[in-house]
């Protein structure tokens, strides 16, 4: 696949992920507004990452940097988790 074709396929995923953001902030109700934006900014690194280490993007880091990254995936998780229990109170 061109270079082209990538740039445009890269730019209409983008663009939908705002529309389905949206979708998505709008059956989280009024209540939790406050927790949608940080929640899918989260949801972008985290699932990015995951797809660079599926893809072996990490593959020429060493060990320590490797930690950091799934030290820094699993406070994306914590944070998130305590978003959703914080909204709860």
């Amino acid at each position: 696949m061109g270079n082209f074709a990538c740039a445009a396929l890269a730019g209409s995923i983008w663009y939908f992920q705002f529309m389905f953001y949206g979708m998505g902030s709008s059956y989280l109700g009024p209540a939790y507004e406050f927790a949608s934006w940080s929640i899918h900014m989260a949801f972008i690194i985290f699932f990015s990452n995951l797809w660079g280490l599926y893809f072996q993007e990490w593959a020429a880091v060493d060990g320590a940097t490797r930690r950091l990254l799934y030290l820094a995936l699993l406070l994306l998780v914590i944070s998130v988790v305590l978003i959703g229990v914080g909204s709860n109170t």
